[in-house]
Protein backbone atom coordinates (compact mmCIF):
# COMPACT_ATOMS: atom_id res chain seq x y z
CA UNK A 1 0.00 0.00 0.00
CA UNK A 2 1.45 3.42 -1.08
CA UNK A 3 2.57 5.68 2.03
CA UNK A 4 -0.28 8.25 2.77
CA UNK A 5 -2.16 6.65 -0.12
CA UNK A 6 -0.27 8.36 -2.65
CA UNK A 7 1.51 6.20 -5.20
CA UNK A 8 5.18 7.33 -6.00
CA UNK A 9 4.08 8.55 -9.46
CA UNK A 10 1.83 10.88 -8.00
CA UNK A 11 3.99 11.75 -5.00
CA UNK A 12 7.44 12.48 -7.52
CA UNK A 13 5.00 14.79 -9.99
CA UNK A 14 3.98 16.88 -6.31
CA UNK A 15 7.72 17.27 -5.72
CA UNK A 16 9.10 18.19 -9.04
CA UNK A 17 5.80 20.78 -9.18
CA UNK A 18 6.24 22.66 -5.95
CA UNK A 19 10.37 22.18 -6.11
CA UNK A 20 9.96 23.99 -9.39
CA UNK A 21 7.55 26.84 -8.10
CA UNK A 22 9.79 27.70 -5.57
CA UNK A 23 11.95 31.11 -5.55
CA UNK A 24 15.64 29.31 -6.02
CA UNK A 25 16.83 25.79 -5.33
CA UNK A 26 16.54 24.04 -2.65
CA UNK A 27 19.87 23.05 -0.37
CA UNK A 28 21.65 20.50 -2.04
CA UNK A 29 21.16 16.86 -1.07
CA UNK A 30 23.71 14.25 -1.26
CA UNK A 31 23.21 12.05 -3.84
CA UNK A 32 26.80 10.19 -3.65
CA UNK A 33 26.26 7.01 -5.04
CA UNK A 34 22.70 7.45 -6.24
CA UNK A 35 21.13 4.80 -8.51
CA UNK A 36 19.73 5.63 -11.65
CA UNK A 37 15.53 6.64 -11.05
CA UNK A 38 13.14 7.47 -13.99
CA UNK A 39 9.69 8.10 -13.64
CA UNK A 40 6.79 9.51 -16.24
CA UNK A 41 6.16 13.09 -15.86
CA UNK A 42 2.71 14.61 -16.96
CA UNK A 43 2.41 16.56 -19.93
CA UNK A 44 4.89 19.50 -20.09
CA UNK A 45 6.38 18.89 -16.90
CA UNK A 46 9.80 17.49 -18.03
CA UNK A 47 10.37 20.54 -19.95
CA UNK A 48 9.38 22.81 -17.38
CA UNK A 49 11.72 20.88 -14.84
CA UNK A 50 14.69 20.72 -17.46
CA UNK A 51 14.41 24.35 -17.92
CA UNK A 52 13.92 25.09 -13.96
CA UNK A 53 17.29 22.57 -13.30
CA UNK A 54 19.20 24.61 -15.81
CA UNK A 55 18.79 28.14 -14.64
CA UNK A 56 19.24 26.89 -11.48
CA UNK A 57 22.58 25.15 -12.74
CA UNK A 58 21.56 21.61 -10.88
CA UNK A 59 22.19 18.47 -12.51
CA UNK A 60 19.07 16.43 -13.39
CA UNK A 61 19.70 13.77 -10.44
CA UNK A 62 20.39 17.02 -7.65
CA UNK A 63 16.98 18.46 -9.09
CA UNK A 64 15.14 15.23 -9.11
CA UNK A 65 16.61 15.03 -5.47
CA UNK A 66 15.86 18.21 -4.12
CA UNK A 67 12.01 17.68 -5.12
CA UNK A 68 11.79 13.99 -3.58
CA UNK A 69 13.17 15.37 -0.91
CA UNK A 70 11.22 18.66 -0.44
CA UNK A 71 8.14 16.00 -1.08
CA UNK A 72 9.76 14.32 1.54
CA UNK A 73 9.73 17.43 4.36
CA UNK A 74 5.98 18.61 3.85
CA UNK A 75 4.22 15.39 3.86
CA UNK A 76 5.95 13.23 6.42
CA UNK A 77 5.33 9.76 7.10
CA UNK A 78 2.30 9.11 9.16
CA UNK A 79 2.91 8.15 12.82
CA UNK A 80 2.63 4.52 13.86
CA UNK A 81 4.05 2.80 17.31
CA UNK A 82 7.08 0.66 16.11
CA UNK A 83 7.91 -2.64 17.72
CA UNK A 84 10.45 -2.57 20.11
CA UNK A 85 12.26 -5.98 18.87
CA UNK A 86 12.32 -6.20 14.88
CA UNK A 87 12.49 -9.15 13.05
CA UNK A 88 14.90 -9.26 9.82
CA UNK A 89 14.00 -12.13 7.13
CA UNK A 90 16.85 -12.99 4.54
CA UNK A 91 15.60 -14.66 1.34
CA UNK A 92 18.15 -16.21 -1.14
CA UNK A 93 17.43 -17.69 -4.59
CA UNK A 94 19.95 -19.87 -6.13
CA UNK A 95 20.80 -19.11 -9.49
CA UNK A 96 21.01 -22.05 -12.41
CA UNK A 97 19.21 -24.51 -10.94
CA UNK A 98 20.22 -28.00 -11.95
CA UNK A 99 23.90 -28.05 -13.17
CA UNK A 100 23.56 -29.27 -17.36
CA UNK A 101 24.26 -33.37 -17.59
CA UNK A 102 28.13 -33.86 -18.93
CA UNK A 103 29.19 -33.83 -22.43
CA UNK A 104 29.91 -37.28 -24.50
CA UNK A 105 33.52 -38.32 -24.04
CA UNK A 106 34.85 -37.76 -27.61
CA UNK A 107 35.27 -41.35 -29.48
CA UNK A 108 38.33 -41.77 -31.59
Amino acid sequence: MPQRGVEIQTAVEKGIRDSCALASAATLVDTTGADSFSTFLSSGQWEEFRQVAEDRRLSFIQGLAQSVQLWLDTCPAPDFERPSLTRRMIVCNQKGGVPPPPLPSARP
